[in-house]
């Protein structure tokens, strides 16, 4: 009876840490360049779950690169502003698990 404790219980152990270790989330990246191509550093971008109104923030670097990392599954809207520069929306990015969706804009 010991044995087969023991053996049910490695069992089940080596079932459930393989299903944790499965990635739930997913990101979202792009770059914003303006109509003529050049990259668009330091303009705030949000991310906002259309379903929960979650929302996330960050600029874009020296680059005009953005990214969002671990984020819940759903639709997405992304929104990029800069002085100068007319605010930019894409709305309705599907976001499933384990992908990185690309989003690039030209605001």
């Amino acid at each position: 009876m010991n044995k087969a404790f023991f053996a049910l219980a490695f069992v089940a152990v080596c079932l459930i840490v393989p299903a944790q270790a499965q990635i739930v989330s997913g990101s979202i990246v792009g770059s914003l360049k303006d109509p003529s191509g050049a990259a668009i550093p330091g303009a705030e971008v949000t991310a906002r779950h259309e379903a929960t109104d979650l929302q996330r923030k960050t600029v874009s670097d020296s680059a005009g690169d953005y990214s969002f990392a671990s984020l819940p599954l759903g639709k997405w809207s992304i929104t990029a502003t800069h002085a100068g520069f007319k605010a930019a929306t894409i709305s309705s990015v599907e976001l499933l698990i384990a992908q990185t969706a690309r989003v690039d804009m030209t605001p």
